[in-house]
């Protein structure tokens, strides 16, 4: 993996985020932590990345509306949520329905999962 490809891991979870920074860092990815929104905002606009992986329930904003200010503040940028499992039924979509920059994934999810399906959305159109 290149480590050109610039992954900016949002949450404020102080013992899963640098477990995060660290997988994605030792996969091969530049990977940056952040803790509040508009860090993440601002930084996006400076410096944009592939991905921004961040948690469903992010301090505000979370969810749908985070993924949509970061869609603003870089158009390129993919966007990968991740929640409970039990949480946000709502807003799990069919399989065969797929967005080029979004995608919902359920917690707990194991290193390696991650790292394929991290792998397999950069990888995607």
């Amino acid at each position: 993996m290149s480590r050109y490809i610039r992954v900016y891991v949002l949450d404020d979870n102080t013992v899963i985020a640098p477990q995060l920074q660290r997988l994605l860092s030792l996969a091969g990815y530049e990977a940056t932590l952040f803790d509040h929104v508009d860090d993440l905002l601002h930084c996006l606009l400076v410096a944009p990345s592939s991905l921004v992986l961040a948690d469903v329930v992010s301090p505000r904003p979370g969810g749908v509306l985070l993924a949509k200010r970061i869609r603003i503040a870089s158009p390129g940028t993919k966007i990968l949520l991740f929640a409970l499992q039990s949480s946000f039924a709502y807003l799990w979509e069919p399989p065969q329905t797929k967005h080029t920059f979004f995608r919902l994934l359920r917690r707990p999810i194991d290193p390696e999962t991650l790292l394929r399906d991290v792998r397999i959305f950069l990888e995607s159109g």
